[in-house]
């Protein structure tokens, strides 16, 4: 991830004319446990723009996941759904408790 990162944050430097950090904070990586903790950072994810008060609702948010993971986007999704329903340890996501 530290090499992806840099090498994007060149890239836009390059092409923005941009010098120094392209992110405030260092992220964190950390291996994902189980499934309570999956779905965990899955809500994190879709939340942040709702903490951030851009929206009031993830469903509001064209970029997060929220409409793959309720269905609602059929068309250029990115979600492995069997390996997600693997991790899990479920048949199907209606059998897990509610992700919104």
């Amino acid at each position: 991830m530290h090499l992806a990162a840099g090498a994007f944050a060149q890239h836009l430097n390059r092409r923005k004319g941009f010098e120094g950090s392209v992110w405030e904070h260092p992220y964190q990586c950390t291996i994902i446990q189980d499934g309570q903790h999956l779905i965990r950072c899955l809500r994190y994810v879709d939340l942040n723009m709702v903490r951030a008060g851009v929206v009031e609702h993830p469903s509001q948010w064209r970029w997060c996941g929220y409409d793959e993971l309720t269905g609602k986007r059929t068309r250029y999704c990115l979600l492995d759904f069997d390996r997600l329903l693997e991790s899990l340890d479920v048949a199907n996501l209606a059998d897990y408790p509610r992700l919104s």
